[in-house]
């Protein structure tokens, strides 16, 4: 479960409710997590993204002499992103021998660091 706070009142009452459902798991002997952070990016705009980067994928342009996958589209568009905006990139070898673009900077994600 996802709870966007937006203000005080509304996060209390979210709070509140949550706490009544993880309650009755916790007296029951099940564990929880919740995780509170700072909102980052919506839903709904890396709903758009991974859209677009389908999209891409889907239309059969090419990129470097082949048509490329909406993963390909999407390391493309964050490697050209990280460039134009100043962000930087370095390029490492990987672990089979490859080389990896390593942006500069870490997008807003979900991945464990």
């Amino acid at each position: 479960m996802i709870i966007t706070l937006n203000n005080a009142q509304q996060g209390h009452s979210a709070l509140m409710a949550l706490w009544k459902q993880a309650k009755s798991h916790l007296m029951a002997g099940q564990p929880m997590c919740v995780e509170l952070k700072e909102k980052t990016r919506s839903a709904e705009a890396s709903a758009k993204f991974h859209a677009m980067c389908a999209d891409f994928a889907r239309s059969g342009i090419e990129w470097a002499g082949k048509k490329r996958t909406a993963m390909e589209w999407k390391v493309l568009l964050i490697s050209g992103h990280s460039i134009a905006t100043k962000q930087g990139a370095e390029m490492v070898p990987g672990l089979e021998n490859e080389f990896v673009n390593i942006p500069s900077h870490r997008p807003a994600c979900r991945l464990p660091v």
